[in-house]
């Protein structure tokens, strides 16, 4: 009896990152796909119980990422993989693009934090997670990448401040929100504009993960 391939692990912060993806991953056992919270202390905690076990073929970190390059619009999935990773061509043949990240330690909430950000970095985009659970891959000689897809574009404005409205653990608390809502309705209208882009978001991002990933283990 031959032994069972090395899956390939997708790892996403927000359930509502990875519930398109989920029919896809339930039937598909090369694949195994893990919400791990938000910000670098899950993350690192999901990787190393990954890593722990038997090693994976390929690492994936995904998810959401605010834009940090002016032009890129809400939907662009963008990558970066190691130099000895095969799957970067076919991300590209399923829509996605070259880019670069930074890892920051909290939420950029207004176009002007990203336009310091992007001045100060290069960066093409910002996310919470990715350059802690790539750290943890290169040290243990796996091979990784990172797949974002833009959720709130360079030039835009969040609604809310959602690094006040978060607990210690980094997770949005209801009642914050809510209380923040009320101080400033305004804000509904935004909340529900940014409920949409994440929406059409995570669905773009699943077609490219989908799509590349077969065409990858076709490939092999």
């Amino acid at each position: 009896m031959s032994p069972s391939p090395q899956p390939v692990v997708v790892l996403m912060a927000l359930p509502r990152e990875a519930a398109p993806l989920l029919a896809y991953a339930r039937a598909e056992p090369r694949l195994l796909l893990r919400v791990t919270g938000v910000g670098r202390a899950r993350a690192e905690q999901a990787i190393e119980e990954i890593l722990g076990q038997a090693p994976p073929a390929l690492v994936i970190t995904a998810g959401f990422a605010g834009g940090l390059r002016p032009g890129l619009p809400v939907g662009t999935v963008l990558f970066e993989a190691d130099a000895a990773l095969p799957l970067a061509a076919f991300l590209q043949q399923a829509g996605a693009t070259p880019g670069r990240f930074h890892c920051a330690e909290r939420m950029l909430i207004t176009a002007r934090e990203k336009a310091a950000c992007h001045h100060q970095t290069g960066a093409d985009a910002v996310e919470m997670e990715s350059g802690w659970i790539r750290e943890h891959c290169r040290r243990a000689g796996v091979v990784s990448a990172t797949v974002r897809v833009i959720s709130d574009a360079a030039e835009e404005d969040l609604p809310l401040d959602f690094n006040q409205l978060a607990d210690a653990e980094q997770q949005l608390s209801p009642l914050k929100l809510a209380g923040a809502v009320l101080k400033k309705p305004g804000a509904m209208a935004g909340l529900l504009r940014l409920q949409r882009q994440t929406a059409f978001a995570s669905h773009r991002l699943a077609d490219v993960l989908q799509t590349a990933l077969q065409k990858w283990w076709a490939a092999r």
